[in-house]
C-alpha cells in the first residue's frame, strides 16, 4: 500500500492514473450507450469502429489518399510561405503597402 500511495504523491504519475481513468470510462460509456442505442449508423460499437478502421488501413487505397493528402498539405504550406514572405518583403519596402497592410 506504501508503494501505491509514494506512486499517487509523484504528480506526474497522478496525472498519468487520471487521464488513464478518464479514458477507460469514456470507453466504458461508448460501449453502454451504443448498446442501448442498439444502431451502428448512429453509435457503432468498439468493435465495430475497431474493425472498420483495420478494413481501411489495410487497404491500399488508404495510403494512396495518405499521400496525396499529405502532397496536397505540404503545396499549400509552401504556397503561404511564398506568399506571407513576399508580402512581407513588399511591406518592409513600400510605405503604402504596408499602412494599407497594418492599418
Amino acid at each position: 500500500m506504501k508503494v501505491y500511495t509514494s506512486f499517487l504523491n509523484n504528480s506526474k504519475n497522478k496525472d498519468k492514473v487520471e487521464i488513464a481513468l478518464s479514458c477507460i470510462l469514456l470507453l466504458f460509456l461508448w460501449q453502454i450507450i451504443s448498446k442501448l442505442i442498439n444502431n451502428e449508423i448512429y453509435l457503432p460499437t468498439i468493435n465495430q469502429t475497431l474493425n472498420s478502421m483495420k478494413e481501411i488501413i489495410l487497404s491500399q487505397r488508404f495510403y494512396l489518399d495518405m499521400a496525396y493528402s499529405i502532397g496536397r498539405s505540404l503545396c499549400s504550406f509552401l504556397l503561404a510561405l511564398v506568399l506571407a514572405i513576399t508580402i512581407g518583403i513588399l511591406s518592409y519596402s513600400n510605405k503604402f503597402i504596408r499602412n494599407f497592410l497594418y492599418q
